[in-house]
């Protein structure tokens, strides 16, 4: 085991010299420096294990050295051994890094023994805490590694189903009669023969790959594989037609298999005249269902939210920070940072429109331009639409309407995404207009559902299919549509429909099969048309105190402390709330406030503030979460934290809550 190396600095020879041979009977090489600036130049030249320095010195006194050997290498302990008893100039010691404080003269050495032996011992402690935490970091990128190849083979799986059932439906597209393939796994339609599309209503290639239950009413018990072990089974069921009408069938299934995979074969015969008594109730149990993947919809997005919130936290961590590093509008990266840091805005504003809906609450309003939205929905079709489909837009007002701007972006963005699918294999023109108009008595039919007033109309129209007149009125009710299954899920129309009317506007739609769509939208003209617009050169509130910064995950601590340092102030960023506790627990004056993370193994953000002013009552707290049933403002408040704070963070939105929770409470 290779000798510990000691470094001695003081100004008097005899405490070096009495120091030094005491301390090397006892096993340790001795180095020794008469002043601050030798002993420090020493430091960095030899790397010793253990520092003992004085505070009276020529040329650099103790405090300076302490500070600086312990901002260069924390592990490092730092023993101060002076001549002055004033207890001001221990604090202060503390404060710079010391690990411990001897009053010379020491008549016995073997305490100088003692309290270099235990500041290595507590020295080799934390290098293995380091070394241990360092090794489960690995363990953690491993097991992503091996979990990200494990949904690559997933993903190759589900092609390789693709392309078996595509085979399939080839095979079975020669069969003259009237019959579904269902897959008995999914009970989704591999294929329906003509003469059932004619009885659904619409052509078999808008009906593949839809689950059976949309087609055919919901079965008792929910599924097909309850055969009790027949091979046929034979019942009457309701159909559902596209038009919305309920045809009556005697419906026959078959357990067959086809190139090795279970099937089964749904044929029918249409019973009109033998309308079944349970329709009404099945109905019911079909509302149920989709009202429960709402809620699961709800469930999820709640469940996502913390981790995508701390991917969002990187996002426009890094983009400002890179925006703040160029402060150039002309360096050819800033628009390029820009553009990122304001589609990480919109993530986050979509996040909690998603969160809101999750939690049933209230949207907040504001006042939205359109036309800004509406010219940056143009930028991405202009990037993302084929070349056979030409873009046109006329916008001829900069008023704007009360609302959120994210939903806002969903009714634009919906109505060009139908449009570009309307249009997708045979081309032509997506025409967008945007106008301000005065609803009154000659305003269309749509308009008499408003009330008087000023309204901007949005008119979203395509050349493409067209909408079929026996289906157009169904065309916003949830989970309808006519699109294939990886086009989508029946959700687009509905909720634009559902954020017009919470908008207090109005949509309708005009169709004709083969010659296009065009769907118009009125909002009401905004009070107050004055929109928040964001100010690149807003001067942020500054400081220099020194700030704790705790978060589990490495990327975030690194973040929030280059945020800081730009903003002046001093950091301490560690990862994980137990490692931070300690850190506090060894000098809880060292710092000024404290900024932490809320969702963390270990210590919650709540528990480790409750600890921290259970040792020092008035310390600042900040909790920062990305989302939290449990935790909230109200909460926080009732322990005492200064603030809350929800992920992503900004820097505007971290300087101002730091430099308030630093005033005085």
């Amino acid at each position: 085991m290779a000798t510990i190396r000691i470094l001695i600095i003081d100004d008097e020879k005899s405490i070096r010299d009495s120091f030094g041979a005491h301390l090397e009977d006892h096993g340790y090489e001795i180095l020794t420096a008469e002043n601050g600036r030798m002993g420090l130049a020493m430091f960095d030249s030899e790397q010793p294990d253990l520092v003992i320095v004085d505070l009276r010195m020529p040329e650099i006194d103790g405090i300076r050295v302490l500070e600086t050997i312990s901002r260069q290498s924390p592990q490092t302990p730092l023993i101060v051994a002076s001549g002055t008893g004033i207890i001001t100039d221990a604090v202060q010691a503390l404060h710079s890094g010391a690990w411990d404080y001897l009053l010379k003269p020491i008549e016995d050495l073997s305490i100088l023994t003692h309290a270099v032996s235990a500041a290595l011992e507590k020295s080799q402690l934390k290098k293995e805490n380091l070394a241990y935490k360092e090794h489960l970091e690995y363990l953690v990128e491993e097991r992503t590694n091996e979990l990200a190849e494990a949904n690559t083979n997933l993903r190759q799986i589900s092609e390789a189903l693709r392309q078996s059932e595509s085979r399939l439906q080839k095979i079975l597209d020669t069969v003259p009669t009237g019959i579904i393939i269902v897959d008995a796994d999914e009970f989704g339609i591999v294929y329906i023969n003509p003469a059932g599309a004619r009885i659904v209503g619409t052509d078999p290639e808008a009906i593949a790959g839809k689950a059976l239950c949309d087609i055919l009413f919901q079965y008792h018990n929910g599924n097909l594989s309850m055969m009790n072990g027949r091979l046929t089974d034979q019942s009457e069921r309701l159909l559902l037609n596209v038009d919305g009408r309920e045809v009556p069938v005697l419906k026959t299934t078959t357990r067959t298999q086809l190139q090795g995979r279970q099937c089964y074969a749904v044929s029918f015969i249409d019973l009109t005249d033998q309308i079944s008594a349970e329709l009404e109730k099945e109905h019911l149990e079909r509302q149920l269902r989709q009202a429960q993947k709402m809620e699961a919809l709800g469930t999820l997005a709640s469940g996502i939210a913390h981790d995508f919130n701390n991917i969002l936290s990187a996002v426009l961590g890094y983009s400002e920070l890179g925006l703040k590093d160029i402060n150039d509008t002309q360096h050819p990266l800033y628009p390029k940072l820009k553009a990122i840091n304001h589609a990480g805005h919109r993530a986050k504003d979509l996040v909690e429109q998603i969160l809101a809906f999750s939690r049933m609450q209230e949207q907040l309003y504001r006042s939205v331009k359109v036309s800004a939205i509406v010219e940056e929905v143009l930028k991405l079709l202009q990037s993302s639409l084929p070349a056979n489909i030409q873009v046109k837009a006329s916008i001829d007002t900069e008023k704007s309407v009360l609302g959120d701007p994210t939903q806002i972006h969903q009714i634009i963005m919906n109505l060009c995404t139908n449009a570009f699918h309307s249009m997708q294999s045979s081309g032509g023109t997506l025409q967008i207009t945007l106008n301000e108009v005065t609803v009154d008595e000659s305003e269309s039919a749509i308009a008499m559902h408003l009330p008087p007033g000023e309204f901007l109309r949005l008119d979203v129209s395509d050349t493409g299919m067209g909408i079929s007149p026996t289906i157009i009125d169904r065309i916003f009710e949830p989970y309808f549509t006519t699109k294939d299954k990886d086009k989508g899920t029946g959700l687009g129309l509905a909720v634009v429909h559902g954020i017009v009317k919470r908008n207090g506007g109005e949509i309708s739609v005009e169709s004709q099969p083969g010659k296009g769509s065009r769907f118009t939208v009125y909002l009401p003209v905004a009070e107050d048309e004055m929109e928040k617009m964001g100010d690149d050169h807003v001067i942020l509130p500054r400081g220099t105190q020194h700030v704790l910064l705790v978060d589990d995950e490495k990327d975030l601590v690194q973040i929030g402390k280059e945020m800081l340092e730009h903003l002046g102030y001093r950091v301490t960023g560690i990862i994980g709330s137990t490692v931070a506790m300690e850190a506090f627990k060894e000098d809880p004056f060292r710092f000024d406030i404290v900024v932490t993370d809320y969702n963390m193994p270990g210590l919650t953000g709540d528990q480790l503030a409750k600890q921290m002013m259970a040792i020092r009552k008035e310390i600042p707290i900040i909790v920062c979460t990305g989302f939290s049933e449990l935790f909230g403002q109200k909460r926080a408040k009732a322990m005492g934290i200064r603030q809350t704070l929800m992920k992503p963070l900004t820097m505007e939105a971290l300087s101002v809550a730091v430099h308030d929770a630093l005033q005085p409470a």
